[in-house]
């Protein structure tokens, strides 16, 4: 099968692997446009529930230096595609801006399904309007990088070299411009979400141990 031109000709430090990495996606959307034409054309849509869902997203050098994936907490890296497929709730498309991480996937799933969330989990249904706008990040490859989202805002904090990076997604959508030093306070305050969620992490994991 030819290779189709998906970049336009934008250039880009990466673009040999990238245009190839975009031509597999094309061709998987393809194929699960199969699947879900065989669901309805076998009377199945109205009681089937299709979850899409990436693990990690994927590095090509811009707009950071870092290639392949799980090696930083920006954006390239850790904003995963989400599609959920209900023909029975949902007769035509809908976007959600709720801000969630992989571990309110279960939860999500199991209210759509009608079942009660096991009271172990610690995720969140992502439809559920009370859904606080919140993901949090850990990097351990390279760098040992903890992260927050709070709605637009976006806190990345090094342990291994103390420095802190803050942007607002919503006008610095490629995280180019560091807030951190104008914007102290909310700093302070997400860099103490992380120690609660990384205390939290520690109780979790050591009640598991025993």
């Amino acid at each position: 099968m030819p290779l189709l031109d998906l970049l336009k000709g934008e250039p880009g430090p990466d673009a040999y692997d990238l245009g190839r990495y975009l031509n597999v996606l094309h061709e998987t959307d393809r194929h699960l446009g199969r699947l879900l034409d065989f669901i309805r054309s076998a009377g199945l849509a109205d009681d089937t529930l299709v979850v899409f869902v990436g693990d990690h997203g994927q590095a090509f050098g811009y707009p950071h230096d870092s290639y392949m994936q799980g090696r930083t907490a920006y954006e390239e890296d850790v904003h995963v595609p989400l599609l959920m497929w209900f023909p029975s709730l949902y007769r035509s498309p809908a976007r959600s801006k709720t801000i969630g991480g992989h571990v309110d996937l279960a939860p999500t799933i199991a209210a759509l399904a009608g079942v009660p969330a096991a009271p172990d989990w610690v995720g969140r249904d992502l439809l559920d309007p009370a859904h606080i706008p919140r993901a949090y990040f850990f990097v351990a490859e390279d760098e040992f990088t903890l992260g927050v989202r709070e709605d637009q805002w976006k806190y990345i904090f090094n342990l291994r070299d103390g420095v802190e990076e803050l942007y607002d997604l919503n006008r610095d959508p490629d995280e180019q411009h560091n807030l951190a030093a104008t914007e102290p306070q909310r700093c302070a305050r997400l860099r103490q979400r992380l120690a609660a969620w990384t205390e939290a992490n520690r109780r979790q994991y050591q009640h598991q141990t025993h």
